[in-house]
């Protein structure tokens, strides 16, 4: 079925947060996302092509949708980095398929400081031992 549109890529991203700087911290500081401005209640950050716009909430609500990022090529090492960083995963990265190009596909996950949930998602390179 033709629809005549197709969205060429996602633009922006909403997330709620009962704390703004809570959100500063862990978006700008431990997953390095560039902060782009803040202005009143809403902070704005961008994940490569997307902008993640990070807004005060001031009634209790549930948790958002999940947000996936990439880690093609090096789970392991943005996995121990996030760590280290004091990240806590409620699930570790571990592989869950092999796609349709060959590769390793792991996925993880983790909350931001509001509950939001979000994952790391990564198209790894086949590894020798496990073919």
């Amino acid at each position: 079925m033709e629809t005549g549109f197709s969205p060429p890529k996602i633009a922006q991203i909403a997330l709620r947060c009962d704390d703004l700087a809570a959100a500063d911290a862990f978006y700008c500081g431990v997953l390095g996302l560039a902060k782009v401005a803040q202005f009143g209640d809403s902070l704005f950050v961008r994940c490569g092509e997307v902008n993640l716009i990070i807004q005060v909430s001031p009634s209790p609500m549930l948790p958002g949708s999940m947000i996936y990022f990439s880690a093609d090529g090096c789970v392991r090492e943005a996995t121990a980095a996030l760590q280290k960083q004091g990240v806590i995963f409620k699930q570790a990265p571990r592989r869950i398929a092999r796609n349709h190009e060959g590769y390793d596909v792991w996925l993880g996950f983790f909350d931001d400081p509001r509950g939001n949930p979000l994952a790391l998602l990564a198209n790894m390179p086949v590894e020798a031992l496990d073919v």
